[in-house]
């Protein structure tokens, strides 16, 4: 009777200390579809995060200290070493790298810690949305960027160059066709003609005999 009453005993204190140790619950969100919980228990009441930091640390976590607490539905982190943690059933959603996180549920697992996964969307459901919206609102999308851009090149615009002259259009011609397929060509007008002009001997001119006296 004694023994069984010092077991009754020790299992009601057990079950007062365990009920009476702070707890809090750690969200790590994967994904969209999966988050992983961490039911903690803490040493005392009243700890920072960076208390809690500093106590993963040593449970061999790298880099603890840059995880950021951050409430549940809250817009800002919590701050390191002036707020306090709150304990469950408030939820507090850690954040940082994923191999600090994926440390950390390591060493939560040597620990014992109470972990457990949260998945959503696991049952099929159809989109709301169908192909032909997807297109037409990438259509728009594209229009209003397009529209976007012409006006700012408009403003930036300099002004135009003169357009080229018009170049003369080149016939085509087949070489295997007949000349009769083709019109004749115009006829060039005649080019006067000039008349030859007296070349000039390079070499002096020789006296003819007749210039030369006669021997008497």
């Amino acid at each position: 009777e004694e023994a069984t009453a010092c077991a009754a005993h020790s299992r009601t204190v057990g079950q007062r200390t365990l009920k009476e140790a702070p707890r809090a619950c750690f969200h790590i969100v994967k994904s969209i579809l999966e988050t992983q919980v961490l039911h903690m228990t803490l040493p005392r009441e009243g700890m920072t995060p960076r208390e809690v930091a500093e106590m993963w640390t040593e449970w061999g976590v790298p880099h603890a200290q840059r995880i950021k607490f951050k409430l549940l539905g809250a817009s800002q982190c919590l701050q390191p070493h002036l707020d306090s943690l709150p304990l469950a059933p408030n939820v507090v959603l850690l954040e940082g790298k994923g191999s600090v996180l994926l440390a950390l549920e390591g060493a939560c697992r040597k620990r014992s810690v109470q972990m457990e996964s949260l998945r959503s969307g696991e049952a099929f459901s159809w989109p709301s949305w169908t192909p032909e919206q997807v297109l037409e609102d990438h259509h728009r999308k594209m229009s209003e960027e397009q529209m976007t851009r012409w006006r700012e090149e408009g403003r930036q615009k300099p002004p135009a160059p003169p357009p080229d002259e018009p170049r003369a259009r080149v016939p085509l011609i087949d070489p295997y066709a007949p000349a009769t397929c083709y019109p004749a060509p115009p006829a060039e007008p005649p080019q006067p003609v000039e008349a030859p002009r007296p070349q000039a001997s390079a070499l002096p001119a020789v006296p003819s005999r007749e210039s030369f006296p006669q021997a008497k």
